[in-house]
């Protein structure tokens, strides 16, 4: 059996399957994005120093931008997101 819901999975502990679970002080911010070009259903990921970038392709020309980074950053990038769908809202 399997139990890949989570790591907080309530199947794999009632099959009484241990996990062990580690802190990478690491967060991740999602928002989507309209491309300009067609992404071609192709996924992208760039590993940078401090934070990994991945595109990840959805329908309409549109991607998921997911980006990790440090746990103690993560508010700001948050922040800054909020603030530019608010700009976005009122032009």
């Amino acid at each position: 059996m399997v139990a890949a819901d989570s790591r907080f999975s309530g199947t794999r502990r009632l099959a009484g399957i241990g996990a062990a679970m580690r802190d990478f002080g690491r967060s991740v911010v999602v928002g989507r994005v309209a491309h300009s070009a067609d992404h071609q259903g192709i996924a992208r990921e760039c590993f940078r120093y401090g934070n990994t970038l991945a595109l990840l392709p959805l329908n309409g020309g549109r991607s998921s931008a997911v980006i990790t980074v440090p746990a103690n950053q993560a508010p700001a990038w948050l922040a800054a997101r909020a603030a530019a769908a608010v700009s976005a809202a009122t032009r």
